[in-house]
């Protein structure tokens, strides 16, 4: 069984940061003169007009999406980069531990376009993707980062994210299962767990779940809970394709990204061969 479309295709001239990813990564360009030109052009849009604050555009939101981008795009270690990691957060240390007033950006769906994360409390939102952020550029053993993963893991139990607070919990579970320590500690089995329940018989997940940012998340899991979960949510990815091999409107790059990168981690099998 295969998937009738090539979802592959909706990349092959992308300039978008998971695009880039695409293109070097399942589409082989890596070598392609013209790819190297994107990818070069689209570094340095995601590297410039940083602030004095180590920041970008002094924004927490837009220091989240170029320091994404750059994990899709460059992933080297870069002085620009550790400093905007520290500087998020310390941020994350100020407005969730030490509760300081602190701005935080207008988290609407749109401005959340291109990151694995969903609308929620600003202060879980930055930080998850602080803590998401760090480790996916190498810093999962900083001390510090394990300190922050301690206290929102508490905060979400202590205020029972999972029924209260869903979408919070979304973003909380998303910087759980790229951390090699707690993407198998009981807080994630059980978070896992508490998403089976709010899986339909359909293969969708209850609302205010979104399906395609659920189903990239479980696919970073090994637990039978979580792979059962990515199995029955294929039903509905396989009915759902358009006839250009993309997902989702209006966002249909972006969702057939994470669809494509659960399916390369989970089910391969099921793309066309190439």
């Amino acid at each position: 069984m295969q998937l009738e479309y090539d979802p592959l295709v909706v990349f092959r001239k992308s300039v978008t940061p998971w695009g880039l990813y695409a293109r070097k990564r399942w589409l082989g360009q890596a070598d392609d003169p013209v790819f190297q030109r994107d990818v070069n052009r689209t570094v340095g849009e995601l590297l410039a007009d940083r602030t004095s604050d180590g920041l970008w555009a002094h924004s927490a939101l837009t220091t989240i999406h170029r320091l994404f981008g750059l994990h899709l795009t460059l992933r080297d270690p870069d002085p620009v980069i550790d400093r905007a990691l520290d500087r998020l957060m310390d941020l994350a240390r100020e407005i969730f531990i030490e509760n300081r007033t602190t701005h935080v950006d207008d988290l609407d769906p749109v401005a959340l376009e291109g990151l694995p994360f969903t609308q929620s409390r600003g202060d879980v939102f930055i930080t998850s993707a602080a803590l998401f952020l760090s480790t996916v550029f190498g810093r999962a053993d900083s001390r510090d980062v394990l300190q922050l993963y301690g206290q929102l893991i508490a905060e979400c139990l202590r205020n029972d994210f999972y029924d209260h607070d869903p979408s919070s919990f979304t973003n909380i579970f998303r910087a759980l299962v790229v951390h090699p320590e707690f993407a198998a500690a009981p807080v994630a089995e059980s978070a896992t767990a508490f998403l089976a329940e709010q899986q339909a018989d359909s293969g969708r997940w209850e609302e205010p779940f979104p399906f395609f940012l659920t189903f990239n998340a479980l696919a970073h899991l090994d637990a039978e809970t979580a792979e059962d979960q990515v199995e029955k949510a294929l039903v509905p990815l396989m009915m759902s394709q358009s006839a250009d091999g993309s997902w989702g409107k209006p966002s249909s790059e972006w969702e057939t990204f994470l669809a494509v990168h659960a399916l390369k981690r989970k089910r391969e099998g099921l793309l066309p061969g190439r």
